[in-house]
């Protein structure tokens, strides 16, 4: 059934009665036109905007015109101006599409008030809490009827899942994805760099241990199989502090790192996001002059809306 509405437009010299305008006719891309035009003040740069051709542009700017029977613009081959009718047009469209906008995310959130799903992925022995478990709690009450999935994995592993959508968003550490072009991703924590040893290791008992302290310790890392930026990164940084690592084992993940660490046999260099800080077998030295940060990824053409909301809850934190 075909929409009537009676418009009354006052001009400078003369009052415009559009009587019955049938809205059937109107379509949203005439619409987005002519709100595109308006903001540009120009057919030309409205058109670049909506990825489109001048001619169609004005084609359709001109029917609109004849369809509600009023110019809504005043056009020279200088320049382009609004009439007091398209001003006017422009300030009750601009009211209507906030409307929509609203209207369509609360349609959204209904939805996922339903159903939905949500996966996400931390880096093995990342403390989830500290890093987002405030934001995971919220949400859960919030949004209770999407199911919540939290998986840990090694540096490799959480990587690749990511990509093959087996995950929804993944908290790591920026060198792992800062330059894999289907990944966008947002630094939430910057921690520093520690070195981490067994409570029964000769250095525990000293009350200041630097990293140039352990020239000629053992050193466990992670394989540059695992990760190549986290094993590089390790060897970096003790060459900064003017000693090669003497690496004893390259372990496959950080579990078997911990492991190997905690017999007391060697050191290992991580970050301080780690969930080690109230396990009295370790012993945790921050590196006050080396940094990492913390990041939320998630894939870029990511169609879950789960994800949208998430965001925007933790970039709220």
């Amino acid at each position: 059934m075909a929409i009537k509405l009676k418009i009354f437009i006052l001009t400078e010299n003369y009052d415009i009665l559009i009587t019955i305008v049938n809205l059937s006719r109107i379509s949203f891309i005439q619409i987005n036109y002519f709100m595109a035009v308006a903001r540009h003040l120009s057919f030309t740069e409205a058109a670049k905007s909506l990825y489109t051709s001048q001619p169609t542009i004005s084609r359709q700017i001109s029917l609109l015109e004849q369809q509600i029977g009023v110019q809504l613009f005043e056009r020279t081959k200088r320049s382009v101006v609004l009439t007091p009718a398209g001003s006017l047009l422009v300030r009750e469209l601009s009211e209507i599409n906030e409307k929509v906008v609203q209207v369509l995310e609360k349609t959204r959130n209904i939805n996922l008030e339903q159903d939905g799903n949500l996966n996400i992925g931390f880096l093995e022995a990342m403390d989830s809490e500290s890093v987002c478990g405030k934001v995971i709690t919220e949400f859960l009450g919030k949004y209770p009827k999407i199911g919540l999935s939290l998986e840990a994995h090694s540096f490799n592993a959480l990587r690749e899942r990511l990509l093959n959508r087996n995950l929804d968003i993944i908290f790591t550490l920026s060198f792992e994805i800062d330059d894999a072009l289907d990944i966008q991703w947002k630094s939430i924590l910057r921690t520093n760099s520690c070195i981490i040893m067994s409570c029964h290791h000769p250095l525990a008992n000293r009350d200041r241990v630097s990293l140039s302290d352990c020239r000629g310790e053992n050193f466990y890392i992670i394989s540059r199989d695992e990760s190549p930026k986290a094993f590089d990164s390790v060897v970096s940084l003790c060459l900064k502090n003017g000693f090669t690592p003497n690496i004893i084992r390259n372990c496959p993940n950080v579990e078997s790192l911990l492991l190997n660490v905690e017999t007391g046999q060697g050191i290992a260099l991580m970050d301080n996001s780690i969930r080690l800080h109230k396990n009295s077998n370790f012993k945790i030295i921050d590196i006050q002059d080396d940094m990492l940060d913390v990041v939320m990824a998630r894939r870029r053409d990511s169609t879950n809306p789960a994800v949208q909301l998430f965001s925007k809850m933790m970039y709220a934190e």
